[in-house]
């Protein structure tokens, strides 16, 4: 297998397209275990100025637990000032302590009517978060008489490492990206869909869980659906555990692949704000051994070795930037080079993944045709040269910087 980065680039602007999707907070390997909960969260709309909004939490976690860390997710929506697009001025008391975000993530539509933002705005309280317990959040709208804005629900997060638990690998991402595929939008269902590549290898026979939690602001709409690698989903967002706030757990331990787990949210002929997802992988057991200890009658030696596949190939180079593009135009062809390094025959297919609406997936050429309709037969030690070029469709909505993935595999004939 070989990797081939590419990408493209047009001015930005924001809209329903995923032009915001969530960032990896925290990937890590760890003996422990991951809680999330929402506490006796609610809906409020709409909050105005001096108004309050309180919720509890409680903790429950081994005594002898350590917690590694602790986050607060503020879910919010439609911030106005005397109707006119705004973002809100709220102050946040986690247990006493006024506390200032961590993180703050943002989007609209930026179009009328109804251009009112929304957010996910995050607190660090690994310091006050340590056990067990009841915790108190209190929100007050500290903004200007005619502010308003809603709070879809708060949630909290902690990863605590515990040596009685199995080992487990975890993804935290977080965000908001806002997506609809109504008719006002515009956009096509392929359009408005948020991506997320959860970077990594993974070893699939040492599984036995696998769980995806995705937490959707307003997403209650049995159409909108979530795609894990090849497996689409749809009746997920279904108004649990209300309607505006859906967080759904799934089971996705026979979709896994090796490498670079991908996730997309789509909005199907409706809206929904996807907020954070995490992903969270349990060990059958701990993926290295400890290193042992020498002693006084003991001399230690290394040992290292290096295994070369029995089916190898070499792509040059190893990225391609098409350039600066737009809606219906096509890039030049770019050249590159694929050589066997195996001692039979081999077949060589690709596979493109993109984190661009399908950008890649649906325009990128091979020897002028799509991709998906190349293969070759390489001889031993011969090199084939190949033409790349980027398609870009008419009705392609969204802009900036737009980046992908082109893996070719190596088969024995």
């Amino acid at each position: 297998m070989v990797c081939l980065f590419f990408a493209f680039s047009i001015p930005a602007q924001a809209n329903y397209t995923g032009d915001k999707p969530l960032i990896i907070h925290a990937h890590d390997t760890i003996t422990g275990d991951l809680v999330y909960t929402i506490g006796n969260s609610y809906y409020k709309n709409l909050i105005d100025s001096e108004m309050t909004y309180e919720v509890t939490h409680n903790i429950s976690i081994p005594q002898e637990a350590t917690v590694q860390f602790a986050r607060l997710y503020v879910y919010w929506t439609w911030s106005t000032i005397n109707a006119t697009g705004c973002y809100p001025d709220l102050k946040l008391i986690f247990n006493d302590n006024e506390l200032s975000p961590d993180a703050n993530y943002t989007d609209r539509k930026e179009f009328d009517p109804y251009d009112y933002p929304g957010g996910n705005r995050v607190y660090n309280i690994t310091d006050t978060v340590t056990s067990s317990g009841s915790y108190h959040t209190l929100i007050t709208n500290t903004g200007p008489d005619g502010s308003k804005f809603a709070i879809t629900g708060i949630g909290l997060l902690l990863v605590y490492s515990d040596p009685t638990k199995n080992e487990m690998e975890y993804w935290i991402a977080e965000g908001c990206d806002y997506l609809s595929s109504k008719s006002s939008s515009g956009l096509t269902p392929e359009q408005s869909v948020t991506q997320l590549e959860l970077p990594g290898s993974i070893n699939l026979s040492n599984i036995c869980e696998a769980e995806l939690t995705t937490v959707v602001q307003s997403g209650c709409h049995e159409n909108n659906s979530l795609i894990f690698n090849l497996k689409n989903w749809t009746g997920l967002y279904n108004g649990t555990p209300y309607p505006d706030l859906d967080i759904n757990n799934l089971d996705v331990r026979n979709y896994l692949t090796p490498n670079n787990n991908i996730i997309k949210l789509r909005a199907v002929d409706d809206y929904m704000a996807p907020s954070n997802v995490f992903l969270v992988l349990k060990h059958t057991t701990p993926s290295s051994e400890p290193t042992p200890v020498p002693t006084d009658n003991s001399s230690v030696m290394s040992l290292s070795a290096t295994i070369e596949p029995e089916v190898s190939i070499e792509v040059s180079p190893v990225s391609l930037n098409f350039g600066t593009l737009g809606p219906g135009t096509i890039s030049e062809n770019h050249s590159i080079f694929i050589t066997s390094l195996s001692p039979d025959t081999i077949r060589v297919i690709p596979e493109v993944t993109d984190t661009a609406q399908d950008l890649f997936v649906n325009g990128l050429l091979i020897n002028n045709t799509p991709w998906s309709n190349y293969q070759i037969d390489l001889n031993p030690n011969s090199t084939q040269e190949t033409y790349l070029n980027l398609r870009v469709p008419v009705d392609y909505q969204s802009t900036g910087d737009k980046e992908g993935t082109v893996v070719f595999w190596a088969q024995q004939q």
